[in-house]
């Protein structure tokens, strides 16, 4: 399952390069924003997307993509842990020091 902007290809449990490119449609980041600034409290908020998925076995994995940063994150137990950084136009992956997408 995907959390956040419109999705117009298919997904896997992680991220695509084509979902953290730089040339990633325009749809994916209105305006071209991806921090928004709530008026009334100050707060900026960081756009997101999240996906998640239950393999066959019934184990869980989800990620997040912050498209300000642009860090990759997963959950792990019961924390946001960021696992790596995508790069360049077309959003190639490259882990962090000792990080991957499986724990």
């Amino acid at each position: 399952m995907l959390l956040g902007p419109a999705h117009n290809h298919p997904h896997n449990p992680r991220p695509s390069e084509r979902d953290m490119g730089a040339l990633r449609p325009a749809g994916w980041s209105p305006l071209g924003t991806s921090r928004v600034l709530e008026q009334e409290t100050g707060r900026i908020w960081d756009r997101e997307l999240y996906i998640f998925h239950k393999d066959k076995l019934g184990h869980c994995i989800a990620y997040s993509y912050n498209y300000a940063t642009p860090v990759v994150s997963a959950l792990r137990a019961g924390h946001w842990v960021p696992i790596g950084k995508a790069e360049g136009d077309w959003g190639a992956f490259n882990a962090f020091e000792g990080k991957d997408w499986l724990p």
